[in-house]
């Protein structure tokens, strides 16, 4: 796997991608809600997973990985559930996904 991706996806898990959520908790003065879909927060795994926007990228996949429904989830948690269920090789296309989204 790349270099960029496996930082992409470490930054990630420590939520140090710029969402709109982590900004406005680093100080900037902005909305929080998605500017793709404008129907939940922008957080790191709505950013890269949760967003409608991306969903018929998601399910074309079909990986078979959900989390539960809302914005408390973090990408971390995700993640990890992704290491539990998928194999090398899906886990590493998985990685590519979010990191094009």
């Amino acid at each position: 796997m790349a270099l960029k991706i496996k930082m992409f996806i470490w930054r990630a898990c420590y939520d140090w991608v710029p969402t709109r959520c982590n900004l406005v908790a680093r100080g900037m003065k902005m909305t929080t809600d998605c500017p793709m879909c404008n129907q939940s927060l922008e957080t790191t795994l709505h950013a890269v997973w949760d967003c409608r926007i991306f969903k018929d990228v998601n399910k074309s996949c079909n990986f078979g990985v959900h989390m539960g429904k809302g914005n408390n989830t973090k990408f971390f948690d995700f993640i990890l559930n992704c290491f539990e269920k998928l194999n090398g090789a899906d886990l590493e296309l998985l990685c590519v996904v979010l990191w094009r989204n």
